[in-house]
């Protein structure tokens, strides 16, 4: 009997990410699927899209860190964080900026609300910022090596 381990997760771990994308966008979607019961169900469990994602970006966080820690020994710990910081932020700001470009066409919006809704900051200060996974993921990334 073989023994379990995360190893065999991670082999498949870009195709069932994949996936759950797909099922959180399909979720994400308009329209009506009661003519198809199959969709509808699988439209309505969508948020089980977003749990699987955090599950598997969680067994790619472990072994990226056992990684960094037989590169980089002692600094593992600085790596983790640039690392971190280089893939976050420039994603979020690609996403967000045109997405509130959008939202504040016309509008009298400050520098300082911009800066905090695209940085999705604002979630943590007033709670109004859609980016809701992006404030989430960056908290987890920051706990992570605490754990």
């Amino acid at each position: 009997m073989k023994k379990f381990s995360f190893y065999y997760l991670s082999s498949e771990r870009q195709a069932i990410m994949g996936f759950s994308i797909l099922w959180i966008m399909f979720f994400h979607c308009y329209g009506d699927y009661s003519h198809f019961p199959v969709l509808e169900t699988i439209k309505k469990f969508g948020n089980l899209g977003v749990d699987i994602f955090l599950l598997f970006s969680g067994i790619g966080l472990y072994f990226s860190v056992q990684r960094l820690r037989c590169e980089d020994g002692n600094r593992w710990f600085t790596s983790y964080f640039k690392r971190r910081f280089i893939r976050i932020l420039p994603a979020t700001v690609i996403c967000l900026l045109p997405w509130y470009c959008y939202v504040y066409r016309g509008q009298n919006v400050s520098a300082m609300r911009l800066l905090l809704d695209i940085t999705a900051l604002s979630f943590w200060i007033d709670g109004s910022n859609r980016g809701w996974y992006v404030a989430l993921t960056s908290v987890l990334y920051a706990f992570y090596p605490f754990l």
